[in-house]
């Protein structure tokens, strides 16, 4: 098995398991968001393109007082490669890692656990922002999106609320 729920073998020699619990659980979550779309917490998002993904890169999502910095891994992928499209509601980046050559798409005697094919990812905004104003960066396979926080908007703080003792009467 290679971690998928439906085992594989590579040149007759079963592939190892190469995923951990929570990215069998993330590939779950995806799976559910697009057959229950807008569901668990506004994710599914609803806008998001249908795009028949074979992998899905891993993304960190975080806010600064002045921005949101969107960053995912996609290692050997040029500028060309990835479509960026952004909304009120969130953003959707998408693309295709082409197979450098097919010597160990299912040849004998080859091992991978590299992955190619069509991705796409959504994600909401935690916040209000100017997406009109997003900028993107590609380096070294790290793909960094930074958009600022719309004019008014303070950054998300939470706000610690103390327990108080119940009234006596």
């Amino acid at each position: 098995m290679n971690g998928y729920l439906i085992p594989k073998t590579c040149g007759g020699f079963p592939a190892p398991i190469t995923r951990d619990v929570a990215s069998l659980w993330r590939d779950m979550d995806r799976m559910l968001d697009r057959i229950f779309p807008g569901s668990y917490y506004g994710r599914g998002y609803g806008y998001e393109p249908y795009v028949e993904t074979t992998w899905f890169p891993n993304v960190e999502l975080f806010q600064t007082d002045d921005e949101v910095i969107i960053r995912a891994e996609l290692p050997g992928l040029k500028r060309d490669d990835i479509d960026i499209n952004a909304t009120d509601d969130g953003i959707t980046f998408s693309g295709e890692r082409k197979a450098r050559d097919d010597k160990c798409l299912g040849g004998d005697g080859c091992f991978t656990e590299l992955s190619y094919g069509k991705f796409a990812r959504s994600l909401s905004w935690p916040i209000k922002v100017r997406h009109d104003k997003a900028k993107a960066t590609l380096n070294d396979g790290l793909l960094e999106i930074r958009v600022p926080l719309a004019e008014g908007v303070k950054a998300y703080k939470p706000t610690k609320i103390q327990i108080s003792r119940p009234q006596r009467s």
